[in-house]
């Protein structure tokens, strides 16, 4: 795998090796102001540059607008009756299994959920087996990513034949789902 150019310099050489015009910028996120911003300035550019400002105007206030719509709709939910949750298996510089986690993921806390690993920070965290056991969160979700992992280390591979994580209450109710991945 090649590194995506990261500098002017970097975007330089690929257009002087290509000879097509190249444009970068960062794709930003959603989990802080700072971040959605960072992430609307880069939907602006690549609608200007592609002739559709109307389009991207149009995405960006679907996103706001959906986010909106799902912390209105949850955020009366007492505490007592929010339900908890956990992500496993984020990518980061490739697959990983269940202890890889977004302390902060984004869709947890626009409805209001329990995250149980929002204790360990913002940033990708890698947590104990342990604590996922003890915490047992009602719902799971595993970023498909982890897929790549062909060597049985999988969020999946781990659900399916790791005694502890097989006894989980969400893999015992069925209550494990896949999400698409984002960041790889």
């Amino acid at each position: 795998n090649t590194p995506a150019a990261t500098n002017k310099e970097n975007l330089d050489e690929l257009q002087r090796k290509t000879k097509i015009p190249v444009v970068g910028f960062s794709i930003g996120g959603l989990r802080t102001e700072s971040e959605k911003n960072e992430l609307c300035l880069a939907f602006n550019l690549m609608g200007s540059i592609m002739g559709k400002d109307e389009r991207a105007k149009e995405v960006i206030e679907y996103i706001n607008a959906t986010i909106e719509d799902l912390e209105k709709r949850t955020k009366d939910i007492p505490e007592a009756s929010r339900r908890s949750v956990y992500i496993g298996g984020v990518a980061l510089a490739g697959p990983h299994g269940l202890l890889s986690t977004e302390p902060a993921y984004p869709p947890f806390e626009w409805v209001n959920a329990k995250n149980i690993a929002t204790q360990f920070g913002t940033e990708h965290a890698d947590i104990a087996k342990e604590y996922i056991t003890a915490t047992d969160p009602e719902y799971i979700f595993v970023d498909l990513s982890t897929i790549q992992d062909t060597s049985g280390g999988s969020a999946i591979d781990q659900l399916k034949n790791d005694p502890a994580f097989k006894g989980l209450t969400a893999a015992k109710n069925g209550n494990v789902y896949g999400v698409l991945p984002y960041n790889w």
